[in-house]
């Protein structure tokens, strides 16, 4: 059996920053939308030892998946994919290489593909609530609306795994900005922005713009529609 690291998945990896997507859409690009966000969930978290779960994967895999990320932040991405894939190969049950395709993939507007790595992340991670609703994302994007919607909704019941438990209370506000923004794409406004409102009121040094609070999902969906396949 190969050797193996332990990497850091805590509570603060669960949260993507989710309002760099919301901040693209309104600048009426689905390309740069995903890409800021799609690019986040590659990024390393620095925990301590109290703050983390363990997951253990095999060294060299993950020194290609580093060695990817580099390339791909220098846009190599023939070479990038091709380190990602190697990282794959070496361990199968390791998720965040399908990020940093997909990531790629979206740079791209390679949206199935995309697709298909999100798609991947779930079945290697499908606790992840961000990635159901990046996945209902690029659903809807490429037309598939059934299927988005119940990916969002997946993402909220994920969310409210994640509220109520105790050890992630640090995080909380940040989860419900997410869970708000899930709600407003699955078309309930009234409750997305009112749950924006409150984490804005209890939690000032966010300083959520009112823009965004007041956003609603057919300004959203309008604003994807708006760009060019």
């Amino acid at each position: 059996m190969g050797k193996t690291i332990t990497v850091s998945i805590g509570n603060r990896w669960r949260v993507f920053e989710l309002s760099y997507l919301y901040t693209a859409i309104m600048f009426k690009s689905i390309n740069t939308a995903l890409c800021l966000l799609l690019s986040l969930s590659c990024t390393p978290v620095n925990l301590s030892q109290e703050d983390y779960q363990e997951e253990e994967y095999k060294l060299q895999a993950i020194e290609f998946n580093n060695r990817a990320r580099i390339n791909a932040q220098y846009q190599r991405y023939e070479s990038a994919l091709m380190l990602y894939d190697k990282a794959i190969e070496l361990d199968e049950r390791y998720y965040n290489p399908h990020l940093g395709k997909r990531s790629i993939y979206v740079s791209l507007g390679e949206y199935e593909k995309a697709l298909q790595e999100s798609e991947m992340v779930i079945k290697k991670k499908p606790d992840l609530a961000e990635e159901w609703a990046f996945s209902g994302m690029l659903h809807e994007w490429l037309g598939d609306s059934v299927t988005a919607f119940q990916y969002y909704q997946k993402s909220i019941e994920l969310y409210d795994d994640i509220i109520s438990d105790p050890e992630n209370s640090d995080e909380i506000a940040r989860v419900r900005f997410n869970r708000a923004m899930s709600f407003i794409l699955l078309g309930e406004d009234t409750k997305g922005r009112e749950e924006l409102k409150k984490i804005k009121d209890e939690n000032p040094d966010l300083a959520l713009p009112d823009e965004l609070i007041n956003i609603k999902s057919e300004y959203m969906k309008w604003m994807l529609a708006k760009d060019e396949k």
